[in-house]
């Protein structure tokens, strides 16, 4: 019933968009898995690199942890504080190429958290546990995709495809696609 619910949000959220971006290799974790790098890379700039990945990686799954203990909050007000709803309503008006003032686009914002909000209020699925299957860093290591998967307490499990980028408050989510569902907020 909660993944039911789940999909629920992802649906009812109705914006519009196409999804470009699939699972690779799902159930693979890749937490500690790093990409060869360059030839000729010096070995102080490539030690650099790899601690700035970890880091990140360590900053990522440790959003993860908070999610994960903010869906015992009913209200679902700690939950919508790890998103940047503003970075979803760029991502739903960049898929729909569309081009809205600003003040259309801020009440966008303002009512897709409050939406949001609104509908992880309603589901209620507590994660029991949760474990980061595999995380790609995108451009750069400011901006990742997430394969996470969790678990309730009665053991139903979710797989999600998260997008996040680092802002100056920290990680932060800015699209989901529920793998159940098979959409993204961002693409309805």
């Amino acid at each position: 019933m909660k993944n039911f619910l789940h999909g629920l949000l992802v649906v009812s959220l109705l914006v519009m968009g196409s999804s470009e971006s699939a699972v690779r290799g799902q159930d693979v974790p890749q937490a500690d898995a790093q990409a060869p790098s360059p030839a000729g890379q010096s070995a102080k700039g490539k030690d650099a690199k790899t601690s700035e990945e970890s880091r990140a990686r360590r900053e990522i799954n440790e959003l993860f942890q908070r999610y994960q203990d903010a869906t015992k909050d009913e209200s679902g007000e700690k939950q919508i504080a790890l998103y940047d709803v503003d970075r979803l309503v760029d991502e739903i008006m960049s898929q729909a190429d569309a081009d809205w003032p600003d003040w259309q686009r801020q009440g966008m914002a303002r009512v897709m958290q409050d939406r949001l909000q609104q509908q992880l209020s309603m589901i209620n699925g507590i994660w029991y546990r949760h474990r980061v299957m595999r995380i790609d860093f995108l451009d750069d290591l400011d901006h990742a995709e997430v394969f996470v998967r969790s678990w309730t307490e009665d053991e139903w499990t979710n797989r999600q495809l998260i997008w996040m980028h680092r802002t100056d408050d920290g990680w932060k989510i800015y699209d989901v696609a529920d793998l159940s569902v098979g959409i993204a907020y961002a693409t309805m």
